[in-house]
């Protein structure tokens, strides 16, 4: 990830740890937007992957309802 401080270029990497970490404050929408994401791609050619993503998303959204957390 790179950065601008006043001027100066900072370059940052992000480990996958810091990554998973902010995702995981999301919750499990971020999960949802990244299979609906999917979904709607060129993606959706390829045998099925729509289907994969309708019930990850399924599952995720039954999960919403019950008052559970997925991550």
């Amino acid at each position: 990830m790179v950065r601008l401080n006043r001027g100066r270029e900072l370059k940052r990497q992000m480990s996958v740890g810091e990554i998973s970490d902010r995702l995981s404050r999301l919750g499990p929408l971020s999960l949802l937007m990244a299979a609906a994401c999917v979904a709607v791609s060129p993606f959706w050619g390829i045998p099925f992957v729509t289907t994969a993503c309708g019930l990850s998303i399924a599952a995720l959204s039954m999960q919403l309802l019950l008052g559970r957390r997925t991550t």
